[in-house]
């Protein structure tokens, strides 16, 4: 829980998980209320990113490649 803010921007950067907000105070201007932050992922980090998370490093160890 200590890393959970590093954690989430590893995802975002990866492309694992996109960082998006909601506004419906654009929706009655007309505008799309959803805006996505994300930038394009760094698919270079995207592996690294997957053995950092203990549910997929765990499935690794279980039955290794």
């Amino acid at each position: 829980m200590g890393k959970s803010q590093s954690q989430e921007k590893a995802a975002v950067e990866a492309g694992y998980w996109h960082q998006y907000r909601f506004n419906p105070q654009l929706e009655a201007e007309g505008k799309n209320p959803f805006l996505l932050d994300s930038k394009e992922p760094d698919w270079s980090k995207f592996q690294a990113f997957l053995n950092s998370e203990v549910r997929y490093s765990s499935l690794l160890k279980l039955f290794p490649v």
